[in-house]
């Protein structure tokens, strides 16, 4: 069955003297129901094996969209320290892995948060300032596949993709399960994920 995928948007970003890679941005399906409750469960109440159904529907939109390149590697957007010391775990990074499993593609940290602050709840403005990221400083593969597990307004995985484009990948592929589109009940449903959060669940 083919999948109703919300979100694929395309861009260029520099990667330095006059050349360009090509980047994919990707939400899968929206953060409402079942696909929330994933997220928010392997996020906030520690389920792991949740990251294995994610990473299932992943590899599902990028072989409907024939986006598998022939070498790649699997990256994620990490998350903040912070986090992933309450959790035990970084959510993106699990999620990565079980889709390298997929893909057999290498799972591999090429990025590095340099900003501590979380967004889950932040504004737009706010979010398209954070976070920050640094690379390895040299591409290990053609082509790069980025995972979180929120898209929202694209600025984690925009931050991340120049980030790695200055590195030399040619081809950017940031795809995320859930999409949680601008509206009047985004707000709503931000607030009630930050209060998980704050609850420690």
């Amino acid at each position: 069955m083919a999948l109703d995928i919300v979100l694929h948007r395309t861009d260029k970003i520099s990667r330095g003297g006059g050349h360009f890679s090509t980047v994919h941005f990707i939400g899968v399906s929206d953060h409402v129901g079942h696909m929330r409750s994933l997220v928010l469960r392997l996020k906030y109440s520690r389920q792991r094996y949740v990251a294995h159904e994610l990473a299932a529907l992943l590899h599902a939109a990028l072989r409907q969209l024939q986006l598998i390149p022939d070498s790649c590697v699997v990256t994620w957007a990490p998350t903040t320290r912070e986090r992933h010391l309450r959790r035990g775990f970084d959510h993106a990074e699990l999620i990565a892995r079980h889709l390298g499993v997929f893909l057999r593609f290498r799972p591999v940290k090429l990025l590095r948060r340099t900003t501590r602050e979380v967004q889950t709840g932040q504004s737009r403005e706010q979010r398209l300032e954070s976070p920050a990221f640094i690379g390895r400083g040299q591409a290990v593969s053609r082509a790069v596949i980025v995972v979180d597990d929120v898209l929202t307004t694209g600025s984690t995985f925009r931050k991340a993709a120049e980030v790695l484009a200055r590195d030399g990948y040619e081809l950017i592929i940031c795809i995320a399960p859930s999409h949680r589109k601008k509206s009047k009940s985004r707000a709503t449903s931000q607030a009630s994920d930050r209060g998980l959060e704050h609850s420690g669940q």
